[in-house]
């Protein structure tokens, strides 16, 4: 599972903690945020080498702060 757009890791965190499934942050930021530090996360650069690779993404609270969610979706 990607979260993708995941800010402050806060939510991946406790996700993580809960889900029967690998939870991954993802976010603008080359490094993971604090609340990640020692689990998985996947800056800008490498996230288009997962492409394909998740059951599941989700982008809570993601799409609105993007001008062009057209091409963020894609």
């Amino acid at each position: 599972l990607l979260d993708f757009g995941c800010g402050s890791g806060q939510f991946t965190k406790v996700l993580s903690e809960v889900a029967d499934a690998e939870v991954i942050g993802s976010d603008m930021h080359a490094e993971a945020p604090s609340e990640l530090k020692g689990r998985p996360y996947i800056g800008p650069e490498e996230l288009k080498e997962h492409r394909g690779s998740f059951d599941v993404v989700l982008a809570m609270h993601v799409i609105e702060h993007d001008d062009d969610a057209d091409a963020l979706l894609k």
